[in-house]
């Protein structure tokens, strides 16, 4: 590098239910294009490696979210990441996925159980 300033690059590790999609929308009116979503095909992981090959290959991205994201995320010779991990209360969090698989229109075990349990059935359901 040159002496000049290194770009910055946010990296928001996606958590299910833990307000990641009010952060996502908040990072895009922030950063617009500058923002990005990257999840790779069948819920794989994003390596060290992954993440450095995606942020070298789009140099206007300045803040990246996705559900698969590790840590530690990389540092390369021209731009810093920075991490951010939103972890909301459990008991909120349960309340919320309660309520999203409730409201889901899918088959899977999670909507199944939330639409014939109340919830503290759905909460004791991993006891």
């Amino acid at each position: 590098m040159d002496g000049s300033k290194k770009r910055v690059v946010l990296v928001h590790h996606h958590i299910f239910k833990n307000a990641g999609t009010s952060f996502n929308y908040a990072l895009r009116k922030a950063f617009g294009e500058g923002f990005h979503e990257y999840d790779l095909p069948n819920s794989q992981v994003v390596t060290s490696e992954d993440l450095a090959a995606y942020i070298e290959e789009n140099p206007n991205v300045k803040a990246i979210s996705g559900h698969h994201i590790c840590l530690p995320t990389p540092q390369g010779e021209d731009y810093q990441t920075i991490s951010s991990v939103i972890i909301r209360h459990p008991l909120a969090r349960i309340r919320s996925i309660y309520e999203f698989e409730r409201k889901q229109k899918a088959e899977t075990d999670g909507a199944l159980m939330a639409k014939k349990l109340n919830f503290m059935r759905f909460c004791s359901l991993g006891g």
